[in-house]
């Protein structure tokens, strides 16, 4: 007996080609819904747990990744060879070195783009974002100008920040953080970071650009007023290529080595930085004196128990790193006193609230 199919009635059949048609509809929402989840959370990848540490971190995992490419790998199966590798390169073929070089001259750039994590409801850069920006800035300066006090084990806490914001940065939009050292005394060093928006078809690097801050002094200026006027100073000067300036930062930072408090001046001259630099630059001529300290290869542990209080065993006469900064005793005095007015002003402003009590208000 040959099958029958039911008969289906013709408004049965409209109802279920419009039920067929419905699922089709509502299937093609979830497959575009599903591509747009998946496109913001990949626009949203920079925010998700640990890529901060990532994206921090990043100068030091490329700095060792180069090493082992370059050095370690080709002499392998040859210690001696290896180690004078490895002594050459961290004296003159890593990248971002400031050997020779003048430590006021010395600019690093971090590049970034403005994603929807970073923005705000008017479109633009949150204020909270730059923090971040300048986290990676900073580490990324610090780990190329200044990288022993890592590898022997210091580090470099964050005292404070001033900004000045001039202008927003647009969503979506790409900006450089030009960071350089603006001053430092005994214990502080303050660097200044520059957002901007690079000029189109600019063939000069940012890293070949000096430092932003004019000389000057305070002028008999209260240092609340000298904490005033530092970022405008900072943001009427022009970039060497005619980029579009954004925001000016200053972060007040020093250098540790345990509970050490390590001088700055001592830090810049050890990494082979000089007043009288050279061109190109080459090694200074103190350099022969300190190149077992700061050489992994040769005296790391001996740059260890330098930076934990040994330089304060060296006689006056004898401290290479007050003769490498020899002849800018001015300029560093005119700079300390004007960045140390945004430190003070901050003092001042602690001081004015004695025993405040913080009241908390919960949602």
């Amino acid at each position: 007996m040959p099958l029958q199919l039911p008969v289906v009635s013709p408004r049965t059949r409209a109802l279920l080609d419009k039920l067929l048609a419905q699922l089709a509809r509502i299937l093609r929402h979830v497959k575009w819904g599903r591509s747009f989840v998946t496109l913001l959370v990949l626009l949203n990848m920079r925010s998700w747990p640990l890529v901060w540490h990532l994206r921090v971190f990043a100068p030091i995992y490329i700095s060792h990744a180069r090493i082992m490419m370059y050095v370690r790998l080709p002499h392998i199966f040859s210690p001696k060879r290896m180690r004078d590798a490895l002594d050459n390169w961290l004296e003159n073929g890593e990248p971002g070195v400031p050997l020779g070089q003048h430590p006021l001259h010395v600019v690093r750039a971090y590049r970034s783009w403005v994603g929807p994590d970073d923005g705000d409801f008017n479109m633009h850069m949150s204020n909270s974002s730059y923090g971040r920006a300048l986290d990676n800035a900073r580490f990324q300066f610090a780990a190329a100008v200044t990288p022993n006090i890592y590898r022997s084990l210091g580090w470099m806490p964050l005292a404070a920040t001033h900004y000045h914001f001039i202008r927003e940065i647009p969503l979506f939009g790409t900006y450089e953080v030009r960071t350089s050292i603006g001053g430092w005394d005994n214990k502080w060093i303050w660097l200044v970071s520059r957002f901007v928006k690079p000029p189109k078809n600019s063939k000069r690097r940012a890293n070949q650009t000096t430092s932003p801050f004019a000389n000057g002094t305070s002028n008999g200026r209260t240092p609340n007023e000298v904490g005033r006027t530092i970022l405008s100073q900072a943001s009427k000067t022009p970039e060497p290529d005619g980029a579009l300036l954004y925001t000016v930062a200053v972060s007040q930072l020093c250098y540790k080595h345990g509970r050490i408090t390590v001088p700055p001046a001592l830090v810049i001259a050890a990494h082979g930085m000089t007043t009288s630099p050279t061109s190109p630059p080459s090694a200074p001529p103190y350099w022969s004196k300190i190149r077992p300290l700061v050489l992994c290869a040769d005296g790391m542990p001996q740059l260890k128990k330098f930076y934990r209080g040994g330089w304060r065993d060296v006689p006056e006469g004898e401290r290479w790193w007050e003769d490498a900064m020899r002849g800018l005793e001015d300029e560093i005095v005119a700079r300390e006193e004007v960045f140390g007015g945004l430190k003070m002003r901050l003092e001042r402003v602690r001081e004015m609230l004695p025993g405040t009590e913080v009241m908390g208000v919960g949602f």
